[in-house]
């Protein structure tokens, strides 16, 4: 019973998160002028309960007002963080962009640091690639699948693409979202380590080449 609720209350916080994402600006400067005001406004209210409320002693307008303050006060700056957040992420360089903010990497993004003992540094660029990626697969196995035309036969084979293979199995209940997760970040981290060593083996071939040429 305990993962079953702790999954439970994980679904939850993340169509809480992605119906905040749904009506918040993409872009830093939408976020700032929609955060930095709740901040302030949650700021002054729970200024206003722990200074103000006190003053007036143990009266009927202190037990009201008190609560009152603290719970309009406490939604309000966390609203605000979640709005800000992602221009924080952006600021350290775990995203490209506030555009490119994933509600399904926000935890990941947060924890997880910037080097890989088993791979490069991950820079800015192949942060935000993976997550715009992460949330159009995400998005496309939740959407009815259309049929596709039929195969041609005298086309060649195609190569079966693994990001496809994992969006079917994920649509097919056959992997978590946990797990599903897990893959994609996975695959991107592989491809971009294929990346690196091809671009390490072509700047060694072009070298090899210049010292020939000199010699």
């Amino acid at each position: 019973m305990g993962p079953r609720r702790s999954g439970s209350s994980t679904n939850s916080r993340r169509r809480w998160h992605a119906r905040i994402e749904q009506y918040t600006p993409d872009g830093a400067l939408g976020r700032w002028l929609l955060g930095a005001p709740l901040g302030m406004t949650g700021l002054w209210l729970l200024a206003l309960s722990v200074f103000e409320v006190p003053r007036w002693g143990l009266t009927l307008e202190a037990l009201f007002w008190g609560p009152a303050l603290v719970g309009a006060g406490l939604p309000t700056l966390l609203l605000a963080v979640l709005v800000l957040w992602p221009v924080y992420l952006s600021l350290i360089g775990n995203i490209s962009s506030p555009a490119a903010y994933s509600v399904a990497d926000t935890a990941a993004s947060a924890s997880k640091p910037a080097v890989n003992s088993s791979g490069p540094v991950a820079t800015g660029d192949d942060a935000g690639e993976r997550t715009a990626a992460k949330r159009t697969a995400a998005d496309s196995t939740r959407r009815t699948a259309t049929p596709s035309s039929p195969p041609d036969v005298n086309s060649p084979p195609s190569t079966p693409d693994p990001v496809e293979d994992l969006k079917r199995r994920y649509a097919a209940g056959e992997l978590g979202e946990e797990e599903f997760e897990r893959r994609i970040e996975a695959h991107f981290q592989d491809d971009s380590r294929d990346r690196n060593a091809e671009t390490n083996d072509e700047l060694s071939a072009r070298e090899s080449e210049r010292l020939g040429e000199h010699d």
